[in-house]
């Protein structure tokens, strides 16, 4: 809330900081990810997450610098900017810090899935945007809507108390996402596992609702319903969006903060409807049906 202030917006979930063409072989240790399909080769990127972006309202600005540095391609280290933030992780879902040394508890409201699209409510989806959710994708290869969401834009549709901010979810992976296995790097030796960085996705950092109904019916993807599939391990280096959802190791309940800044527990069986609504800034406009009843929280 303090950087919607300063700067008028909500952060993305994921933003291009800097692009780079850098000769290879690169270093191991670049705080670059992979190219992305279809980028030229020798295109690097700086890309991160929204977590980053907080960092000077998180009381880590000595970590933005580093990271906000059009330099950093060039004279930074992946590995020195891994640091573990402990309010980022939650005492009852604790990580295993050998899989990931950036955990994350905590993920976004990011709307329906990237590359869901459809036409409109009932007819192939709701298309991502800000009718849908809250935090959208800023990266520069994506071609979908980068939409600069405001509290007050929020506070004129469904309201802020109504919309969903923050959750947990036991299958988020990390605020610096990476890769174990890496292969075609042209200084990694076959077979030789390393953290390395890789593009980031919403099944990292990000929670989506089911968009491809009316909204009338059940969800088509059964596992986006909240708290299902807590025993399923994420994949830290290919995660699930169909696991991208609210969950926790609270019995019955997962935490959550709204655009207010109110914090509640989820009920574990809450009906898939009502997550929607709260998962959509403007309801009506994403195509839902009724009117939300916060009792059903």
């Amino acid at each position: 809330m303090n950087f919607e202030s300063a700067r008028r917006e909500l952060p993305p979930y994921v933003k291009l900081l800097h692009q780079a063409s850098i000769a290879l072989p690169m270093p191991d240790d670049a705080p670059m990810t992979l190219p992305y399909t279809g980028t030229p080769q020798g295109e690097w990127f700086v890309d991160v997450t929204w977590v980053v972006l907080l960092l000077p309202q998180l009381e880590r600005n000595d970590l933005w610098v580093q990271w906000s540095d059009p330099q950093l391609a060039s004279k930074g280290s992946y590995y020195d900017l891994r640091v573990n933030l402990p309010f980022l992780t939650c005492p009852s879902d604790p990580r295993d810090q050998g899989l990931s040394r950036t955990p994350l508890a905590y993920v976004a409201n990011t709307g329906v899935a990237d590359g869901s699209g459809g036409t409109g409510p009932g007819a192939g989806g709701v298309p991502d945007g800000p009718k849908a959710g809250v935090f959208f994708n800023h990266q520069s290869w994506y071609s979908g809507p980068k939409v600069k969401m405001s509290l007050n834009r929020i506070e004129m549709r469904d309201g802020t108390s109504n919309t969903l901010m923050f959750a947990e979810n036991v299958h988020a992976t990390s605020y610096i996402p990476t890769s174990n296995v890496v292969s075609g790097l042209p200084n990694d030796p076959v077979a030789v596992r390393h953290d390395a960085r890789r593009a980031i996705s919403e099944g990292d950092v990000g929670m989506v609702w089911d968009g491809a109904t009316n909204g009338s019916a059940a969800p088509a993807i059964a596992s986006l319903a909240i708290n299902a599939n807590l025993d399923v391990a994420q994949d830290y280096e290919n995660p699930s969006t169909a696991l991208a959802h609210p969950s926790s190791r609270h019995p019955g309940v997962a935490m959550a903060a709204f655009c207010d800044g109110h914090v509640v527990p989820l009920r574990a069986d809450m009906d898939y409807q009502i997550f929607r609504h709260i998962m959509t800034p403007d309801g009506k406009g994403a195509g839902l049906v009724g009117v939300f009843n916060p009792d059903g929280l």
